[in-house]
């Protein structure tokens, strides 16, 4: 049974040009005894790794995406990891997330769909109805670019003039008030 496969390997700083176009020919050779087949090949370039692998610390990245069996993929995987060229492989089954995210979209159409026929409107969106770029017919509209801002110029400034500073006034103290105290009772106080 033939599945989607993404192929990742990182191709030592040591490598050339020529020795990655060797490699790829070989995994393209192995894809067609097997019945394979490679759909896609994306050399991404030399990068830096993000935490060194060995003595190395950057590689050449490249992707390639195959259409074939289970062991297809062993057999390309097996190979890459005697080869002395490849620092890292990695093999990951991609067809399963491509029928999730397929799934996901059906679900999120169907309950559009049941809420857009309960509010009375037609199950699918008309051309030009929701926001530029969600309906598959409209194309997306690029947001209009604003144009150059000219810094705005400072007026002169005047020096401020203060106001005159008017001397704080004490509010009027009025004497305490404190009933009369008879002298019998101070002298007990004390």
């Amino acid at each position: 049974m033939n599945r989607k496969y993404e192929l990742v390997y990182i191709v030592s700083p040591e490598g050339n040009e020529e020795q990655i176009t060797d490699l790829h020919t070989q995994i393209e050779t192995i894809a067609q005894n097997l019945d394979g087949k490679i759909d896609k090949t994306e050399n991404l370039g030399r990068r830096k790794l993000a935490y060194q692998i060995g003595r190395y610390k950057e590689g050449t990245y490249v992707i390639e995406t195959i259409l074939g069996s289970g062991e297809l993929l062993k057999e390309i995987e097996r190979r890459l990891k005697v080869n002395d060229l490849v620092i890292r492989c990695l093999v990951v089954r991609i067809d399963e997330e491509e029928r999730v995210i397929g799934r996901a979209r059906e679900n999120r159409t169907a309950t559009s769909r049941r809420r857009r026929t309960a509010r009375g409107l037609p199950p699918d969106r008309q051309p030009g109805e929701g926001q530029p770029g969600e309906n598959s017919e409209d194309p997306p509209v690029k947001p209009a670019e604003d144009p150059p801002v000219k810094p705005a110029e400072d007026p002169p400034v005047k020096p401020a003039e203060d106001p005159p500073v008017k001397p704080a006034e004490d509010p009027p103290v009025k004497p305490a008030e404190y009933p009369p105290v008879k002298p019998a009772e101070a002298e007990e106080r004390s």
